[in-house]
């Protein structure tokens, strides 16, 4: 697993900034930075979800899907790091770079995949079933 320390998640960082990204880490934009950062956070995100499915697939759950023509889902990064509990760390590690967390999540879009309320209650749906951990998957 990657350590979830200032310093680890900055050299993941500049590991995705060269190698994911092919910028160099003395020359790249904020939406390069933001791109990497949505790596490094993808990387402790993956882990999670194969943990996960590792040990539903051990308990032999029944599995529920939600399809939805629209979400109105918000903006992933913020919410990423506070569900992984890694926003000091991440503020920590961002901030020693000479970055504010708060500028990187402005370079993200919002999806905004609908116009009204049956996406943002579809988005409410899916975040109560993960904070219920009931094993669903939205479409």
């Amino acid at each position: 697993y990657e350590a979830n320390d200032p310093a680890s998640i900055q050299k993941s960082f500049a590991r995705h900034l060269e190698y994911s990204l092919a910028c160099t880490r003395f020359k790249f934009t904020m939406q390069d930075a933001y791109r990497a950062a949505g790596l490094v956070l993808r990387d402790r995100l993956l882990e999670s979800l194969n943990d996960t499915n590792a040990y539903y697939r051990e308990m032999d759950v029944k599995r529920g899907y939600y399809l939805s023509a629209e979400y109105l889902i918000g903006r992933h990064m913020q919410n990423a790091i506070a569900n992984l509990d890694l926003e000091q760390n991440f503020k920590d590690a961002f901030e020693d770079l000479g970055m504010k967390l708060e500028d990187l999540f402005a370079e993200e879009a919002d999806p905004a995949l609908g116009n009204g309320g049956l996406g943002r209650l579809a988005a409410c749906f899916l975040d109560s079933m993960a904070t219920l951990s009931l094993p669903c998957w939205g479409y």
